[in-house]
């Protein structure tokens, strides 16, 4: 692998916001990349909205921003999640971790239909799993080949603290109407991992569905106490995972991104036990059960996520530059 181009699209203080975080990034069926993230004006809870960026020439140049959800100088929209089904480009993220709306695109990312809310997905599981908190994501969801769509979901139950991402469990969003109706799957945590949240999905060669998972360390567990990814496995997505502690990929508890490409799967995280350093992207041509190669495309990190675009026969990462500094776009040969 090879780190090809890098492009600035946004720096921390500039254009009216003090952070820039959270990046995803998709490929449509034209080629058309569309990166999207959070502009905030603080933490997790502060005024945030939601922007997209285009780039219509394999990512050597980038159109001006373009707002695709406001917080409306009050709320917090956050974990921007997009799904490429087709000529379609489906939009998900949450207000104040509490409201779920969904977006369609179908003109590569230039329009977008008006804010639809489908909290009740989530509801429906809100007697079994009494959250108080929640969000997709972030990065990007799955299209299977016969259309169902997947988008990786945490929930955060607390009464306690109702602001608090933990103590959490995953699941998954999916449709199988092109996103007219959405279903929470089955609420779960893998044996072993403390507050399993942030999440990215793919898909494996025999059609099963992976999911990549950050988790908290355990508490009391030393600084510089080795920690991993969780890897969970289900034929359809929805239920009846199969779940591990993955000692292949270590991680600070961060956000990781995973896509597939033609060769297999593609991993980008923190290769770091105890920091959010090194940016690596790794890629396995056997479903994961083996990671033969990896890239340090940058050593000051944070978040993450990465798509392959078939219009250039490459990888793109989206990731955030020292942590809050920038967010940039690279391009990876593969």
């Amino acid at each position: 692998m090879k780190l090809l181009n890098t492009a600035l699209i946004e720096r921390a203080g500039e254009n009216g916001y003090p952070f820039y975080r959270i990046p995803g990034i998709v490929a449509t069926e034209k080629g058309t990349l569309l990166t999207y993230y959070e502009a905030r004006h603080g933490g997790d809870w502060a005024v945030i909205d939601l922007y997209v960026r285009r780039s219509t020439d394999g990512g050597h140049t980038w159109e001006a921003r373009q707002m695709v959800l406001s917080g409306q100088k009050k709320n917090t929209t956050n974990n921007p999640v997009m799904i490429v089904d087709g000529a379609r480009v489906h939009l998900l993220c949450l207000e104040n971790y509490k409201r779920l709306f969904h977006r369609v695109s179908e003109d590569d990312g230039l329009t977008w239909s008006e804010p639809e809310e489908i909290t009740d997905a989530l509801e429906a599981r809100r007697a079994e799993y009494p959250w108080t908190c929640a969000a997709v994501g972030p990065g990007h969801g799955l299209r299977l080949p016969g259309g169902r769509l997947i988008a990786a979901v945490w929930l955060a139950s607390n009464p306690g603290n109702i602001t608090a991402h933990g103590p959490s469990k995953i699941s998954t969003l999916y449709s199988d109407d092109h996103g007219k109706t959405w279903t929470l799957g089955e609420i779960f945590e893998p044996e072993g991992s403390v507050s399993p949240n942030e999440t990215c999905v793919a898909a494996l060669s025999d059609g099963r569905v992976i999911l990549n998972i950050r988790s908290r360390k355990p508490d009391g567990a030393p600084y510089t106490a080795p920690h991993y990814r969780y890897i969970a496995i289900s034929a359809d997505g929805s239920g009846n995972w199969e779940t591990w502690l993955e000692k292949q990929l270590p991680d600070p508890a961060c956000c990781g991104g995973m896509c597939n490409f033609p060769g297999g799967l593609l991993f980008t995280n923190c290769d770091s036990y105890i920091s959010r350093s090194n940016h690596t992207l790794r890629k396995s041509t056997d479903d994961g059960r083996t990671w033969s190669e990896a890239l340090l495309y940058d050593p000051l990190a944070g978040y993450s996520d990465c798509i392959y675009n078939p219009a250039t026969g490459t990888a793109f990462v989206a990731y955030e530059h020292e942590r809050e500094s920038e967010l940039r776009v690279s391009e990876i040969e593969l």
